[in-house]
């Protein structure tokens, strides 16, 4: 019965703290945790304390130097399988098509996992070309920051201050800056 419910969206196990719910009891009493702080794994090396006990024998790798977890496209090897992920997003899509072609059942891994991530925003894509088109509107968006700006900010100060001097980039400026001479009455100064 309980394996029937792996391929139903059937939750009947729901958290009465958060209302998540769950398609067995057994993950329902690991979220759990989440809400009491409960970590009953404990490494025996370092007392380090873990609510689920994957994660306590992930951690004990780190004191073996064990690295069982390999990136099939360069072979590097890695602690943890978060990792393999974490890494295959510095290899290009065409490597990773051509690896997964090759040698995976499942050529789709790639768009299910999204491992390509927006540089800008975190937004993530299954195609590294996507993702890249995705970040153009980051670089649009910052052009026109940097226009703006560098406008303000240019050595161009049109604007003269008649009396003192002083150039401003924009004439609001050389406006507000003329009170400074007048205490209060505007005198506009012919440009």
């Amino acid at each position: 019965m309980s394996h029937m419910v792996s391929h139903t969206k059937e939750k009947p196990h729901e958290c009465l703290m958060c209302d998540k719910a769950f398609p067995f009891a057994a993950r329902l009493r690991v979220h759990l945790r989440s809400h009491t702080n409960e970590t009953p794994y404990v490494c025996d090396l370092c007392n380090k304390a873990y609510a689920q006990m994957s994660s306590l024998k992930s951690h004990l790798l780190s004191h073996t130097n064990e690295k069982p977890h390999e990136c099939k496209v360069c072979k590097r090897k890695f602690t943890r399988k978060y990792s393999v992920r974490v890494h295959l997003r510095q290899h290009t899509e065409e490597e990773l098509q051509k690896y997964y072609k090759e040698y995976s059942d499942n050529s789709n891994f790639l768009i299910k996992e999204k491992i390509f991530a927006c540089r800008d925003c975190g937004r993530r894509f299954g195609k590294r070309h996507h993702c890249l088109r995705h970040e153009r509107i980051h670089i649009k968006e910052k052009s026109r920051i940097s226009e703006a700006s560098s406008k303000l900010y240019s050595e161009e100060k049109p604007h003269v201050c008649e009396i003192c001097h002083e150039a401003f980039t924009q004439k609001d400026s050389l406006i507000i800056h003329l009170h400074t001479h007048t205490q209060g009455e505007l005198h506009m100064h012919p440009k």
